[in-house]
């Protein structure tokens, strides 16, 4: 098996790992990411494997949008030939392949993406004006109930992705007549919600958005930090860059020397954009002030300071 810290899988997003309180999702754990459409649910999946990978990790993902292909997995220095992609938009597939891949032991990550995109096998021969009944959730709900009491010993995160309802009482209403839909919500050890925020332009082109995350669940670490934060997306990914820096300066590892900032005797800019720019072309430093940045967060210890956030500097 592959050895991880903790036992934790970074989600490629030192704002989130931190606001969560262990530096990451847990393995041997549930994980649901809930928002709209183009809320970045995908792009933070695709930032977790990135990671497992660098681990060492093996990555699954049962891809029911159709979203994901070799172009993207380069974009995010995602290794294709150890990542294992399975495409369907049937529920008893999709769940059937599930439960073979956790309980198979081989991999570190699992991403379902997405559990809104099913339908039941059956549906393709209904009229479109049939009621059929809500199989899928009760698919999902006996899945997760049979891995329950091996999850722990299986040493895989699986992460689920779903799309959150506009109504909440046309929700309240369904989880009445089925109280199904609550499994994955009662089973998951961490939940989130994800909106799509705040557009950025530069020269009035966009340049990227922030989204607006919500941890609404977690029972992994009682004392998570931030539960209302956002995560900046720059260029159809995140500013891991500028959050590098943002926690590079909270933590005293950059530290500005007369009129320019130094990681140790270093010179790395004079301003942000020199830094952003130094940073962005030295990988190995990224992943070093990364590292040091890791072993500053200090948990479950109260941070009071607030944190810089990249967003609020100007990037002309």
């Amino acid at each position: 098996m592959n050895s991880y810290q903790n036992n934790i899988i970074p989600s490629g997003s030192l704002r989130l790992d931190y606001a969560l309180g262990c530096g990451g999702f847990p393995i041997g754990n549930y994980v649901e990411i809930r928002g709209q459409d183009s809320s970045g649910k995908t792009t933070l999946c695709l930032h977790t494997i990135a990671e497992a990978q660098k681990q060492g990790g093996l990555c699954a993902i049962i891809d029911s949008d159709f979203g994901i292909y070799p172009e993207l997995c380069d974009q995010y220095e995602i290794d294709s030939e150890r990542l294992f992609i399975s495409r369907t938009t049937v529920a008893e597939d999709a769940f059937d392949i599930l439960e073979i891949l956790a309980l198979s032991r081989a991999f570190s990550l699992i991403i379902f993406d997405s559990i809104s995109s099913l339908i039941h096998r059956n549906e393709e021969n209904q009229s479109i004006w049939t009621k059929g009944e809500p199989i899928i959730d009760e698919i999902l709900s006996r899945k997760l109930r049979r891995l329950e009491n091996q999850k722990n010993k299986l040493n895989t995160c699986i992460i689920f992705t779903n799309i959150i309802p506009d109504q909440l009482s046309d929700t309240y209403h369904k989880l009445a007549k089925n109280l199904s839909r609550l499994s994955l919500g009662l089973h998951a050890a961490i939940r989130l919600n994800l909106q799509k925020g705040n557009i950025n332009l530069r020269n009035g082109k966009i340049i990227g958005h922030t989204i607006n995350t919500k941890v609404i669940k977690n029972t992994i670490s009682h004392h998570f930090y931030h539960p209302e934060f956002s995560i900046f997306m720059y260029n159809r990914s995140i500013d891991k860059i500028g959050e590098i820096l943002s926690f590079g300066i909270k933590y005293n590892i950059i530290k500005k020397q007369g009129f320019g900032w130094y990681i140790q005797d270093q010179f790395i800019g004079s301003d942000y954009h020199e830094m952003f720019e130094f940073i962005k072309e030295n990988k190995n430093l990224a992943h070093q002030i990364e590292k040091e940045v890791r072993q500053s967060f200090n948990f479950p210890a109260q941070i009071s300071q607030p944190l810089l956030f990249s967003e609020n500097y100007e990037r002309e």
